[in-house]
């Protein structure tokens, strides 16, 4: 009868958690949004489904806790800003644009410089399919196309470097495209490819006139002169967009 007592009074204090809640607090999945008042929002995830939770507010640090007998250790989730596109956060050094717990503490959100900034968020996202970034989110790559001839060439560069690449082959190209990995430093990476007399190939995309190009989302560049065989590529980063 005493240890029933004794058993009750530790359960009414919280100092032992009964069955059910110990069950829970286990499996628990939870983010932890932190605003730039130091108020936290903790906002609960179900173990191993994919949801989405509207946390409207604007905070400055995420943590993702996972209690122990979470299925899977490794599960991560994301913030979304007003836009819905995934928020970056970074931890330790590691950049990336969903968040894990491995027992590290919280990420901070950070702009495209990398510094700490206070964001807006509208939801949050847990789902056992993410994955952090891995290369591609980092590559940089040119594609040249002729699709009347069914040409193709793909090329790859090196972020925050400028690069020459000469092309051996004797195609002629109608469009180029830049695809720069969005974990790759320089988004506004710009490249430029030269005819075979080494002259710049003139480019249009949209109202857009120019002798370089960049990425920003909006597909291929056309030749303005259609058809040129180029003879090199060059990527740099100090080459900026026309006037």
């Amino acid at each position: 009868m005493q240890y029933t007592t004794f058993l009750a009074a530790l359960l009414a204090s919280g100092a032992v958690a009964a069955p059910s809640q110990r069950r829970y607090a286990e499996s628990n999945v939870q983010v932890t949004l932190r605003s730039f008042l130091d108020i936290d929002v903790n906002v609960p995830f179900t173990d191993g489904k994919k949801e989405e939770k509207d946390v409207p507010g604007t905070f400055k640090t995420a943590l993702l806790t996972l209690g122990a007998g979470v299925g899977k250790a490794t599960q991560r989730c994301e913030a979304l800003d007003r836009a819905g596109k995934p928020l970056i956060v970074e931890r330790n050094g590691n950049i990336d644009r969903t968040f894990a717990d491995a027992k590290k503490g919280e990420w901070k959100f950070i702009n495209h410089m990398k510094e700490p900034v206070t964001a807006h968020v509208s939801k949050i996202v847990c789902d056992p399919a993410f994955q952090k970034i891995g290369a591609k989110d980092k590559e940089i790559t040119v594609i040249l196309n002729n699709s009347a001839s069914e040409s193709q060439t793909q090329t790859q560069f090196t972020d925050g470097t400028r690069r020459e690449v000469k092309k051996s082959q004797d195609f002629p190209f109608k469009t180029v495209e830049l695809n720069v990995g969005p974990f790759a430093e320089q988004q506004s990476l710009r490249c430029q490819v030269l005819d075979k007399s080494g002259n710049p190939i003139k480019l249009q995309r949209g109202a857009n006139l120019d002798t370089t190009f960049g990425d920003g989302s909006k597909g291929a560049w056309t030749f303005v002169y259609p058809d040129q065989v180029v003879s090199e590529i060059v990527c740099d980063p100090l080459f900026v967009k026309a006037a």
